[in-house]
């Protein structure tokens, strides 16, 4: 996921390709000019764009990120499916997750503490 002021994407990260890209940046010569390395680009895969402003958002499991928008609404996205989990009264922001109650806690500007 990567986030930006208009927008966000949803990128494929390959743990093989940055491996890769490691292992042969570690058997280069060490006095070789690293000046014009750009990193691994291979490392991420393009897989969609959405037009939204993520405000605050945490990935609860490896294939679900939980976030809340500019508009107060509180949003689940599993694998390309983006689903509205509810609207807040307040411009809230995400404390964490609690799997044992399945629980999603946020707070508010005032510290006041929601649960969902």
């Amino acid at each position: 996921m990567l986030s930006l002021e208009e927008n966000y994407y949803l990128l494929n990260f390959s743990e093989e390709d940055v491996s890769a890209y490691v292992a042969e940046k570690e058997g280069e010569e060490a006095g070789e000019d690293d000046e014009d390395d750009e990193g691994c680009e291979e490392a991420f895969e393009f897989q969609d764009e959405f037009a939204d402003i993520i405000t605050s958002g945490l990935w609860v499991s490896n294939d679900c990120f939980v976030y809340t928008n500019t508009k107060g609404h509180i949003y689940q996205m599993i694998g390309m499916k983006t689903i509205k989990m509810a609207n807040a009264d307040k411009k809230q922001f995400i404390l964490g997750y609690d799997s044992k109650q399945n629980r999603l806690y946020m707070v508010d500007k005032n510290f006041n503490i929601y649960s969902y």
